[in-house]
This record gives structure tokens, sequence and C-alpha cells, in this order.
């Protein structure tokens, strides 16, 4: 997390998200180094992306910018840059609306994947900054549905994979931004 950002409660919002899924971490493996795939299979959040840097050839330093939202209305724009990868595990930070770190780590459970996904950021968005002392329990689980939507779409993917679905269609996003013109930010702040 960038030095000196913390939320007005002084620490940031730390959540961590276990997503049990039915295929192999080699499988996941390949979905994750897509980055702009997350448009697709996180759409319910993930509404819009575009590459800002490539990174290098194992996608370290690999960086998009993101909007996003959660089922609440309001929506979030953000850089995300890969920090560091390994075989099983990104390292993610982000600045904008949100700065701090996440990562994603996956493990083998026999036939299956446990995937373990940990943020810890600081909500930085001027409007949402007074309120965050107030509504953290609201912010946290609005949070939790984004993640939960994100488990839901990753699972459906894999699975239109595996039985060779030709086209795999993504969930809507939550009303305001189920409507095209919501989609994509009108103009870029970061």
């Amino acid at each position: 997390m960038p030095a000196g950002k913390s939320s007005p409660t002084g620490e940031p919002f730390l959540v961590r998200t276990i997503w049990q899924l039915d295929h192999p971490v080699d499988e996941l493996r390949v979905v994750l180094r897509d980055p702009l795939a997350i448009t697709q299979w996180w759409a319910p959040v993930f509404l819009h992306a575009e590459t800002v840097d490539e990174g290098d050839s194992e996608r370290a330093g690999y960086a998009m910018r993101c909007f996003t939202k959660g089922f609440l209305p309001h929506s979030f724009q953000f850089v995300a840059r890969i920090a560091n990868v390994d075989q099983d595990r990104l390292v993610i930070e982000t600045e904008g609306d949100f700065d701090g770190v996440g990562t994603i780590a996956l493990a083998s459970t026999g036939p299956g994947t446990e995937a373990e996904v940990t943020w810890s950021v600081s909500v930085t968005q001027p409007y949402l900054r007074p309120f965050l002392k107030v509504f953290k329990p609201v912010f946290v689980w609005n949070h939790r549905w984004a993640m939960r939507q994100g488990q839901k779409g990753l699972a459906r993917l894999m699975q239109d994979r595996t039985v060779g679905e030709r086209e795999f269609r993504p969930a809507a996003p939550t009303f305001p931004h189920n409507l095209k013109w919501f989609r994509t930010p009108q103009r870029w702040r970061i």
C-alpha cells in the first residue's frame, strides 16, 4: 500500500475471500494470466478495462486502468499493476479510488483449486471518504458481494470451457450500470 494512505478509521480495509473452484490450477492459471479477460468473467464488477503497460513476458509490471462497481450504484476507477507473479500467486497493487495491495494465491485441492483472494486497500474516492467510518460494514458487504460475482463468473467460464461452449455470456452488472451508457467511464480520472 502506498505509504501514508489509510481510511478515516485509521486502517485500510482488509478482506479475505476463499474461492472453491472445480477446475485444476493449470486451467485457472491460463485465465488469470489474461488480465483483460476479467471484464468477461467478472463482468458485473469489472465494467471496463484497458491496458496501460504490457509488462514483461511473465506479466510482471502489467498495468490496466479499471472501471468497476459493486452491488451499490457507485463506481470506482483505479490502475491495477501486477507487482509480482510466480507459478501460483499474483500480487496486484492498485492506485486511484482504491490504493492498496491484492493477492491471489492458488492451491490444488485434488481435482479442484482453492483461490485465496486477499485485499488490503484504502478507499480514496473523495465523495465516499466522509462516510467510510459510519458505513464500513456496508462497504465490506459490497466488496464481499463483488467477490462472490468473481467466483461465480470464473466458475461459469471454466465450466463453459470444459463443455465446449462457443460463446461465454457474461452476467450483467446491477443498476444503473446494466444500461450500456454507464458501462464505460465518461471521463477517466486516473
